[in-house]
């Protein structure tokens, strides 16, 4: 069968985990017989070129939009682009949905494309779907990786762009061929909105290469706390957890313990980091993919965030399924919901993501535990089914039973 891949964020030009998504998924499904063609872009860039995906993509054709030259930089405000995404519908890439249409329909020609698969957002891609679909009457899938008209980011300011969101969700969603979301909430939503029955829970996962180069726990001379991802913004609120961090050292001043926060963060953020001792809290910005591990290593305990906001009752820190695999204990702060109940199965240590005297405490058990040299009964070991290999596998089944229903 052969798949084209709509991959807005593709590598080099993206990072995070999405991409990660995008580029395990399409490797791991051509173990089944799945021939894939992604149609990405390039000129846009989101955070910072990442090449250390190249080996896991090299032999997978790539077909990219030209896009206008831009780097998202989240060091740097920039109020135009604000103005643009307010402005524009589906979203501020909807280039990429106009550019990509005679590209896609190329592809398609000259490869004999079976079946469309969407990784979302952005939402233009969604767009570029239906279009080709409209042209082509080929079946098509979506991966929701955030709802759409539910606008956690505030985009749509006028009727217009709410209407049309309205309108074309239902009309793309009830075409589908199915729908994958990265979460339980997401699956109830769409079963009972559009009473749909091929919505499917297809969660994020971890690399087996990534986990296979984490070492056992060491004792070291000081406890090392580690956060790795995005800081600011609505979902990624991380000044409570800041002020909880004062919380710990005020309490226990000398305290032999460092916190690092590694990736992209807003200017706010990195104001307020700067204002710590760097004997206490380190920033370092984005590194490489590879490189996680190696930091992982580094650590004792992974910190996970995620803020609450707009319908965040709809969002999943995408670091989740990561963190709960790599060997290491978690500290988990998160808005209330579906994901503060799933990690609270895995670890006792976790509170709300603004309770800062809670997550103070936190911090003042795991330091006495590490202490007494009591740490390691609490480390989290990699889970089969959250392995993108198994992930992949389950999306094959999900294709192949609604390709053998067309059939």
């Amino acid at each position: 069968m052969r798949v084209l891949f709509i991959s807005f964020y593709f590598p080099p030009y993206s990072v995070s985990t999405p991409v990660t998504r995008a580029v395990e998924i399409i490797k791991h499904l051509r173990t089944f017989g799945i021939e894939p063609f992604v149609l990405s872009q390039e000129g846009f860039v989101f955070g910072k070129k990442d090449r250390s995906f190249e080996p896991d993509t090299k032999d997978i054709p790539v077909y990219r939009v030209k896009m206008p030259k831009f780097e998202k930089k989240y060091d740097r405000k920039t109020p135009l682009s604000g103005i643009i995404k307010n402005i524009t519908w589906p979203d501020n890439m909807v280039l990429f949905a106009m550019k990509g249409l005679s590209l896609a329909l190329r592809i398609i020609r000259e490869h004999h494309i079976d079946l469309v698969f969407t990784f979302s957002p952005p939402f233009s891609s969604i767009f570029l779907t239906y279009l080709i679909h409209k042209r082509t009457h080929l079946p098509y899938a979506i991966d929701m990786q955030d709802p759409w008209k539910e606008d956690l980011y505030d985009k749509y300011k006028n009727k217009i762009q709410q209407s049309f969101t309205y309108y074309y969700e239902r009309r793309i969603f009830k075409k589908a061929k199915f729908i994958t979301v990265i979460n339980m909430p997401m699956a109830t939503l769409y079963k009972s909105e559009y009473k749909l029955d091929n919505v499917y829970f297809l969660p994020f996962g971890y690399r087996k290469q990534d986990i296979l180069i984490i070492h056992e726990m060491r004792k070291d001379d000081r406890l090392r706390f580690l956060y790795a991802g995005t800081l600011g913004g609505t979902y990624k609120n991380p000044f409570p957890l800041f002020k909880s961090i004062d919380l710990f050292f005020s309490k226990h001043y000398g305290a032999r313990a460092e916190f690092y926060f590694v990736g992209n963060k807003t200017p706010d953020v990195l104001s307020r980091l700067s204002t710590f001792s760097q004997d206490e809290v380190v920033s370092i910005p984005y590194v490489e993919k590879k490189d996680i591990s190696k930091l992982v290593n580094n650590a004792h305990v992974l910190m996970l965030l995620s803020s609450e906001g707009r319908n965040s009752h709809l969002v999943s820190t995408s670091k989740v399924y990561e963190l709960l695999n790599m060997k290491r204990p978690v500290a988990a702060f998160l808005h209330d919901g579906w994901v503060y109940d799933l990690v609270k199965r895995y670890t006792p240590f976790i509170t709300r993501w603004d309770d800062v005297v809670g997550m103070a405490s936190i911090f003042e058990k795991l330091y006495d535990l590490w202490k007494d040299d009591s740490l390691q009964k609490y480390v989290l070991m990699p889970k089969e089914e959250y392995a993108y290999p198994y992930i992949a596998q389950k999306l094959y089944d999900i294709i192949k039973k609604h390709t053998q229903e067309r059939g």
